[in-house]
């Protein structure tokens, strides 16, 4: 399991999660056997469902060499300094307007304004169809006030996609991959575990189960499409950039889950905060008063072998749950990201639905 915490000093009670139920036939791993510590490294053969979004379907290259790892590295962290509106950058006001549907608790429209200091001093104010949230950090703690007692699973994507979606470790196990987005050539990492097998990940053409996915323009540097698991998509449109100390910004956001649409996020405006602004990171009475806020968190992915269902007779393949977990690893809001084999879909939700995770 991987997870990395994006405020810092905040009680972590919900995250995102990334499920993946590697179903075997004949498998009999519970919770508690002590292969699910290694389970993660294990790579299913099983092909990944066809996207039109999955960009990396066809011969691969495993960087193994410091030259090659470097060249690379740099195209991605390129990207990544680009599109990372949460680490040092200089202030700003962000407005962002969403749309959602799916099957999550929470859709419809909404909208989110973030002022922007330093990752010690900021505040957010987000809507979304009935759920409201402010989060103010200041002075060493979060403020939190919000309607529901979790962030919906919609709007942590919106935060994800739009203020930290590249985090990659430089010593992972590194493939490249061409892809093509419309007329545009682009150039594919996956990254996975060090541990795995190079041999064992190239046997077959294209991205593997275990794989995160970051597309980059090499012309340009920029981001293009963003996928922590298969099944997901976060597609970038620079057609009309935002431009701000640097930064050149997208002005949509598309994604995408089992092939429908799910979230279109669009980035309305991006300017230095006035004084007026700064004045609101200072607690009203209301805030001053409010607990503190449960951390938004980098998705987090993990693995579960389970068994195939009593009298299963097709192809047995991973399927990755979509999910929100509690401070005691309960899921508060969950969906499929692979929904073509019904009954294996629904194995794993009834799993996901009723497991403790760690």
């Amino acid at each position: 399991m991987l997870a990395r915490c994006a405020e810092p000093l905040a009680k972590f009670v919900a995250a995102l999660a990334l499920i993946t139920f590697a179903v075997f036939a004949g498998a009999q791993a519970t919770p508690g056997d002590p292969g699910q510590a290694r389970e993660p490294f294990v790579i299913p053969r099983a092909p990944i469902p066809a996207d039109p979004l999955e960009l990396a379907t066809g011969a691969t290259k495993t960087l193994d060499t410091p030259q090659d790892r470097a060249t690379m590295l740099s195209l991605l962290e390129r990207a990544r300094q680009n599109s990372d509106l949460w680490g040092p950058t200089k202030p700003y006001v962000l407005k962002v307007s969403y749309t959602s549907s799916g099957n999550a608790l929470y859709t419809g429209s909404g909208q989110m304004t973030q002022i922007w200091v330093s990752p010690a001093r900021f505040r957010f104010d987000a809507q979304l169809g009935g759920f409201t949230q402010t989060r103010l950090y200041s002075g060493g703690r979060a403020f939190d006030q919000r309607s529901n007692s979790f962030v919906p699973l919609r709007l942590q994507m919106v935060r994800n996609v739009v203020f930290w979606p590249m985090n990659f470790a430089p010593r992972a196990m590194l493939r490249i991959a061409s892809g093509k987005l419309g007329q545009t050539d682009l150039l594919c990492g996956l990254f996975s575990s060090s541990l795995n097998d190079p041999a064992e990940m190239s046997a077959v053409p294209g991205r593997r189960w275990v794989e995160v996915e970051y597309c980059v323009d090499p012309a340009s540097g920029l981001l293009r499409v963003y996928s922590e698991a298969p099944g997901i998509y976060a597609v970038y449109d620079y057609a009309e950039p935002l431009e701000h100390n640097g930064h050149i910004l997208p002005r949509n956001i598309s994604v995408t889950e089992a092939g429908q649409n799910v979230l279109d996020v669009r980035l309305e405006s991006i300017v230095d905060p006035t004084p007026a602004d700064l004045a609101q990171l200072q607690p009203g009475p209301e805030l001053a008063t409010a607990g503190a806020g449960n951390a938004l968190s980098f998705p987090i992915r993990f693995q579960q072998l389970a068994p195939a269902p009593a009298a299963y007779k097709g192809d047995v393949h991973p399927v990755i749950i979509h999910a929100i977990l509690d401070g005691e690893g309960r899921t508060l809001d969950q969906e499929p990201l692979q929904t073509s084999d019904p009954v294996l879909t629904q194995a794993a939700m009834d799993l996901v639905r009723t497991r403790t995770f760690p």
